[in-house]
């Protein structure tokens, strides 16, 4: 079972560190910081990179237009990331973090607030 849970980056071609079974990278963020890690594997595997924790696959993008391409032009491909245990409740309340209907109902008060007219008004002050 983990040779086929820790090959699953592998199986489509996407490279990345070597996880440990039971722990994926996660011993990595232990003995250095995970700033430091991050810009290893950046450095090591490219904009697109796999990583496991524990015996989850989880996908880095790091290359900007990718990024935006998931973020606004495929979003409704890309719904219901992985929330923080902790911080559930209140991070489930935001755009980037919020699931099925409740991202629809927030993306719909929100977006009005970002079109450029709006923007443009507000940038005098944020200048």
């Amino acid at each position: 079972k983990w040779y086929r849970i820790l090959n699953y980056w592998s199986e489509r071609n996407i490279s990345g560190p070597k996880p440990i079974p039971l722990f994926g990278n996660n011993l990595s963020y232990v003995l250095k910081p995970r700033a430091m890690v991050d810009m290893e594997w950046y450095k090591s595997y490219g904009s697109i990179y796999g990583v496991y924790d524990c015996g989850q696959p989880i996908l880095y993008v790091l290359d900007p237009v990718l990024i935006k391409q998931i973020l606004v032009k495929q979003f409704h491909t890309f719904t219901n990331r992985a929330l923080i245990p902790e911080f559930s409740g209140l991070i489930s309340k935001s755009i980037p973090r919020a699931r099925d209907e409740n991202w629809k109902r927030i993306r719909a008060i929100a977006s009005p607030t970002f079109t450029t007219g709006k923007l443009r008004h507000m940038y005098p002050l944020l200048n």
